[in-house]
C-alpha cells in the first residue's frame, strides 16, 4: 500500500497497459480493466454513482488506476478534489496514430459495452440510427473503419479537456509527456520524486505488423 494514488488520464490505446506495467514492476497494486469490470466500476460511473466508487474501497485497495472510467476528464477532476495525495499523468500521442491503433486492437470494431462506447465517443446517434433499422435485433459492435475524422476529433477534445482541467491543478500533481518519449518514465519519476532503481521505458503493446494486417483486411492499406 502506497500513500500516493496515481491516475492515468490517457485514453484507450494510449499506453494504459504500459503505465500499469511500469508500476506493477515496482510493486504497486494496479487497478486495470479486469478489476474495473469485476467491480462494475464502469456501471457506477455511467449511472452517475461517483460517490459510490469512492465509498467502495477500491481507492484504498489500489495504488494505480490505468484505464476507464478513471481517464474521463471530469471524473478525474472530481477525484482530484476528493482524494488526498492523488496525482495524475497524461501521455499523448498523435491522434492519427491513436485511431489506427484503435482499429488494430479490435479488428476495426468497438470493444466492450457498445452503449458505453457510443456515449464516450459521441456515437449515440449512430447507434440509434442503426438499431432502428435492425427491427429489434441487438447490435454488438460499432464499426470504426471510415470514421477517422470523427475519432480524431474525439481524441483531440479529450486532450483539450484534460489539459484544461489539470493545468490549473498544483503543478506537482500533474505530469504531461509524449507517449513516444523514451525518457517519459524517468521524467515522471523525477517530477513525483519517485526513487526507483530503474525507470526504463515500457511498451506493453507493440503492434505495427498487426496494424498493417488489419488495415489490409479492410482494404485501407496499399503497399
Amino acid at each position: 500500500m502506497h500513500d500516493v494514488k496515481f491516475f492515468y488520464l490517457g485514453m484507450h490505446r494510449c499506453g494504459t497497459k504500459s503505465f500499469g506495467d511500469f508500476f506493477r514492476g515496482h510493486g504497486y497494486n494496479v487497478c486495470s480493466w479486469e478489476e474495473i469490470s469485476k467491480l462494475h466500476l464502469s456501471e457506477l460511473f455511467f449511472n452517475g454513482r461517483w460517490l459510490d466508487i469512492l465509498s467502495s474501497g477500491v481507492i484504498d485497495h489500489y495504488d494505480v488506476f490505468e484505464d476507464g472510467p478513471f481517464f474521463d476528464p471530469m471524473f478525474a477532476k472530481f477525484l482530484s478534489n476528493y482524494i488526498d495525495h492523488s496525482v495524475f499523468v497524461y501521455f499523448e500521442r498523435p491522434a492519427d496514430d491513436w485511431y489506427q491503433s484503435m482499429i488494430t486492437h479490435s479488428n476495426g470494431y468497438s470493444l466492450g459495452s457498445i452503449r458505453d462506447h457510443a456515449y464516450m465517443y459521441d456515437r449515440l446517434a449512430d447507434l440509434a440510427f442503426i438499431e432502428e433499422r435492425l427491427n429489434g435485433a441487438m447490435l454488438e459492435k460499432l464499426p470504426l473503419i471510415g470514421m477517422r475524422d470523427h475519432y480524431v476529433k474525439q481524441y483531440q477534445q479529450h486532450k483539450m479537456k484534460v489539459l484544461s482541467n489539470f493545468q490549473r491543478i498544483e503543478e506537482k500533481r500533474f505530469f504531461h509527456a509524449s507517449l513516444y518519449d523514451p525518457e517519459k518514465f524517468v521524467k515522471m519519476c523525477s517530477h513525483f520524486d519517485l526513487t526507483f532503481e530503474a525507470c526504463e521505458d515500457i511498451k506493453s503493446h507493440v503492434t505495427e505488423e498487426n496494424m498493417r494486417k488489419v488495415l489490409r483486411s479492410h482494404g485501407c492499406l496499399v503497399e
